[in-house]
Order: structure tokens, then sequence, then C-alpha cells
């Protein structure tokens, strides 16, 4: 019931959402666990979007980072996406031992 009631606040008191992000606006993410992360972007208007995504693991002493933004007019095989329009360009490194 309090959840329902603090939801309900939440919802009514914070401003409308926009449907497009202005460019030059950022976003912020995080998890808390095993594994942990963090991931942060970037948005253009009229070009790609950057995202750089961080996670690590205490229990299996690894850590990944990953950027990556899309690519508009990839076409991949029909066994690899769904979607034949958008792909993403995604390097990344891994480490651990």
């Amino acid at each position: 019931m309090v959840v329902g009631v603090l939801i309900l606040v939440v919802g009514i008191s914070t401003p409308s959402a926009m449907a497009q992000r202005s460019s030059g606006a950022a976003g912020l993410g995080g998890q808390l666990g095993d594994p942990s992360g963090v991931t942060v972007k970037r948005y253009n208007a009229g070009a790609p979007s950057y995202d750089l995504l961080g996670a690590w693991s205490s229990v299996e002493d690894f850590f990944f980072l990953n950027g990556h933004a899309p690519v508009r007019g990839v076409h991949f095989p029909p066994r690899m996406s769904i979607s034949h329009s958008n792909g993403s360009l995604a390097p990344g490194a891994s480490s651990g031992r």
C-alpha cells in the first residue's frame, strides 16, 4: 500500500517526459550487486548517440568496458537481426584473472 502511494505521488509530481532527447543531453545509470556496473550516454541530434558501459564482478574478479553507437543503414543477415535498418557498432575490452 505504501509503495503504491509513493509511486502515485512521484508519478504526479514529476514533470511530463519528452519523447525525444535534446542534443547534448546526458544519461547516467547504474546497477548494484554482482556484477555491478555504470553506464553513461550522450545524446546527439542528427548523429549517433554514444553509450559507455563499465561492469565488474568482485566474485569472479572481472572487469568489462564497452562503448557503442547506433549505425543507420547497416544491413545484417536475417538470422542475425530482426530489424534490417539499424545496426550497432560496439568496440569493447575485457580484463580478468
